[in-house]
């Protein structure tokens, strides 16, 4: 099974994720991304905004970037 690694970048700081997960392909690397993203921002440890998950293959070739979801809660967009 190929691995992906889901790195964490704002454009500037890259947190590199240095084990990377086995999976079928890339359609579950994106939705574990955006599974890991969601649950990272839901945390509230730091501000988020800006940053995405760039999802690279064993060969290091970016295969997709995700931008993080937003925190702030639909309802309180729309007020």
């Amino acid at each position: 099974m190929p691995r992906f690694f889901l790195h964490f970048t704002d454009g500037d700081r890259v947190i590199k994720d240095p084990e990377g997960l086995e999976l079928p392909g890339a359609s579950a690397a994106r939705a574990e991304a955006l599974t890991f993203g969601r649950e990272l921002v839901a945390r509230q440890e730091m501000d988020w905004s800006g940053w995405s998950v760039a999802i690279h293959d064993e060969g290091g070739r970016e295969v997709d970037l995700i931008p993080l979801p937003d925190p702030t809660p639909a309802s309180a967009r729309a007020a």
